[in-house]
């Protein structure tokens, strides 16, 4: 996934305006593949914050002697959430502008 964003966005810089972006339906299918990966990253990293969902869990696990569920810093959590929105919001745009593009030709 990282290696698709990164290619894309080498190909958008590249390019003399936005409009010229166009990608293939591989690239795009993709993009919108590690689209659905973070969506679906964030809210784990949301319910392993300490004091979260997995916290109140692991106390019923703990008291049945159950694998407790991992549990995040809320500082590193915070940092890992950031990092994820910052990438979908490049995917999303990336999506968008290709969308538009392949419309408009």
């Amino acid at each position: 996934m990282w290696d698709v964003l990164q290619r894309e966005e080498k190909s958008l810089y590249t390019k003399k305006s936005l409009k010229d972006y166009i990608t293939d339906n591989f690239s795009k299918d993709s993009l919108r593949y590690g689209l659905q990966v973070v969506n679906l990253l964030i809210p784990q990293v949301s319910a392993a914050v300490n004091g979260g969902f997995n916290s109140h869990l692991n106390e019923e696990k703990a008291k049945l002697g159950k694998e407790l569920l991992p549990i995040i810093e809320n500082n590193s959590a915070e940092i890992i959430l950031d990092d994820l929105e910052h990438i979908a919001s490049k995917l999303r745009f990336l999506l968008h502008l290709a969308d538009q593009n392949q419309d408009s030709q």
